[in-house]
């Protein structure tokens, strides 16, 4: 009875190391996966933060009229700028502004202009470059994450069996 048993033991052993080892594999592909896409993401983003046709600068805000409603936190500004393009100093270049951003008369924003017009600015897209670094860094991580849990279920039988067996009970636990 006792052979028995360590046979059960050793077959239920052996069988949660074998589903841990498959699940990790399926883990490993769908992380790949994704960080694949995650990384597209920050790519395209990162790229679309450095286009060539912009210069990016910081501009002294020289003038700031704003008006608002009492009902809305929304600012709607026209901005009176100044920055140096290159070799020219631009004045007085307005920039309109909508948001809840206050803008004091003195500060300094960040801005792009256009390299074959000057005077033709923007706002600095700083949140796709933010996402874009961000996706990158969630993509690296997760990738780190599923080649570790898949190299340890290859070289360790024991962890492999434990992430069978978890992976197992959350199977069934979701299927009530």
């Amino acid at each position: 009875m006792s052979s028995q048993n360590s046979q059960l033991g050793q077959t239920l052993y052996d069988g949660a190391a074998t589903a841990g080892r498959g699940m990790s594999l399926i883990a490993l592909i769908i992380g790949i996966l994704v960080s694949v896409i995650l990384c597209i993401v920050g790519g395209v983003l990162l790229s679309s933060s450095t286009d060539s046709e912009w210069t990016s600068t910081y501009a002294t805000v020289t003038n700031s009229p704003c008006s608002s409603s009492s009902s809305s936190p929304i600012n709607s500004c026209l901005l009176m700028l100044s920055y140096t393009a290159g070799t020219v100093k631009m004045t007085n270049i307005p920039l309109s502004a909508t948001g809840t951003t206050i803008y004091v008369t003195g500060s300094t924003i960040e801005i792009q202009y256009k390299n074959s017009d000057p005077s033709v600015i923007r706002y600095v897209e700083s949140s796709s470059t933010i996402l874009g670094i961000v996706s990158s860094v969630i993509a690296a991580v997760v990738t780190l994450i599923v080649v570790a849990q898949y190299f340890l279920t290859r070289k360790s039988k024991v962890y492999a069996a434990a992430s069978g067996v978890t992976g197992l009970v959350n199977i069934f636990r979701h299927r009530h």
